[in-house]
């Protein structure tokens, strides 16, 4: 039962991670779009 809870607490600890991984990669694009509009804004 021990070792269930364990496997259990890794799987979370992995899915915690991957949604970690994808927020990052969110911020990244947004960092990136935003970045892209500053420089179409300052062309102008």
């Amino acid at each position: 039962q021990r070792e269930a809870l364990l496997s259990r607490q890794k799987i979370q600890e992995q899915l915690l991670l991957q949604r970690q991984d994808k927020l990052k990669e969110q911020m990244q694009r947004q960092q990136e779009a935003l970045k892209g509009f500053l420089n179409k804004q300052v062309s102008f």
